[in-house]
């Protein structure tokens, strides 16, 4: 943290500084510190360097967890850590415990590696773990059979923690009210819309009105997917500017990660509406049902929420332009207005519609290729053909494809972190 003007000798002095960062993170409550190279541009004799780590030490002492990174420590400053996590290049552990057992551990490979009185154990620790004085000795292999690293895992597997706990339970589930809004939806949506239209089987005019309401229910996941990302989003930054993992690896994970979702949903939606509403029973028919539904009902729609989330710096905004476009798409995708009654302006919705896709494929695969006199009609009013069934279903493919690939590429791009 920067006061005052260093350059001009105006304001706090470099350990000053470094103190009042401390301070200002400890203002926060915070559950566990990370200083990195808190030391760093102080010199290693002087009382500023004491100062600063007296201050972390005093902090530790008082129940908060500090963890930091030392560039080059004197042997004061060493000893007043408790615990040495040393990694050798490649981010592998060779020694994970108390400084005080430090030199135990290094005599028990043989008293050449001892720590010597006159030695810098922070840099005797490094020649031998990383340098010179450790070659010949395998110090991971020791490591991994070794009684320290035995008391860590198990440590590690007897905590009862809140966290630790969620894990040995299956891990953190970050969008458990996401997925209960999506199953508890499907379920009363579904219901309400079926007991509507209960066994109108044979009416022309009540099934296309069934699957009308059918298509628009599955619009609610598409504002429900954009939650959990965009709340997630200060985690993904910090975990990708850390190189966790990259922005691909995390576009491609939310597609991945909601296929068992989204195949039981689809299947829930059409056990419920189907049989109540009473459609047709022919094997085609139920068939390209569920292939619509997984496809569109519960692919493309939360697709299409995720790449809002992705263009949107807030929930409001995201919402607001999710409600705006979902109202265009309902009155554009050939129901509430037939093709041919669409304002010009507005035609070229029609065709990048995907919830037209969707009513369509329904439609014609229910009432379509049974009666020659319906075929016209849908035809001659909405241009829709049984025969070109399946391309429906494929343009549905298509649009959750370039939906997703879009995604990820601006999850790649846009970024709406505030520094």
């Amino acid at each position: 943290m920067l006061v005052g003007d260093e350059a001009s000798g105006e304001g706090l002095p470099k350990h000053a500084r470094k103190r009042l960062t401390v301070g200002v993170e400890l203002a926060a409550n915070p559950s566990i510190l990370f200083c990195d190279e808190p030391t760093s541009g102080l010199d290693s004799l002087s009382a500023a360097m004491a100062m600063v780590v007296s201050s972390l030490k005093r902090a530790a002492k008082q129940g908060l967890t500090v963890v930091c990174t030392i560039h080059q420590p004197s042997r004061e400053v060493f000893l007043a850590f408790d615990n040495l996590l040393l990694l050798k290049k490649g981010g592998i552990c060779v020694y994970n415990g108390s400084i005080s057992k430090l030199n135990g551990y290094l005599s028990s490979a043989g008293d050449s590696y001892s720590i010597q009185k006159e030695a810098n154990p922070a840099d005797h620790a490094l020649d031998v773990f990383c340098g010179p004085l450790g070659v010949g000795a395998d110090w991971v292999l020791k490591y991994k059979s070794s009684s320290i690293c035995k008391n860590a895992l198990e440590t590690v597997n007897n905590c009862s923690c809140p966290s630790c706990e969620a894990e040995a339970n299956g891990g953190p589930r970050r969008t458990t009210s996401y997925m209960a809004l999506r199953f508890w939806w499907t379920i009363v949506a579904c219901l309400l819309v079926g007991l509507v239209y209960l066994n109108s089987g044979g009416q022309v005019t009540q099934i296309v009105s069934a699957l009308f309401f059918y298509v628009n229910v599955a619009t609610v996941p598409i504002l429900a997917a954009m939650v959990p990302l965009i709340t997630e989003r200060s985690v993904f930054y910090r975990e990708t500017l850390s190189g966790t993992y990259s922005r691909y690896v995390y576009g491609t994970a939310v597609q991945l990660a909601e296929i068992p979702f989204n195949l039981g949903f689809s299947m829930i939606s059409f056990v419920i509406f189907y049989f109540m509403v009473g459609m047709s029973l022919e094997a085609e028919r139920i068939v390209y049902f569920i292939l619509m539904a997984l496809a569109s009902y519960y692919w493309v729609l939360p697709g299409f929420g995720q790449l809002l989330a992705f263009v949107s710096p807030n929930i409001g905004a995201a919402v607001g332009v999710g409600s705006l476009l979902l109202t265009l798409f309902t009155l554009t995708m050939g129901f509430l207005l037939s093709p041919t009654d669409i304002p010009p302006w507005y035609i070229w919705l029609y065709w990048i519609n995907p919830l037209r896709y969707m009513l369509q494929g329904f439609v014609v695969s229910e009432i379509g290729g049974k009666d020659p006199e319906v075929d016209d009609i849908l035809a001659s009013s909405f241009s829709w053909n049984y025969d070109q069934r399946w391309w429906y279903c494929y343009v549905v493919v298509i649009m959750f494809g370039v939906g997703s690939f879009i995604s990820i590429i601006l999850a790649t791009r846009i970024s709406w972190l505030k520094r």
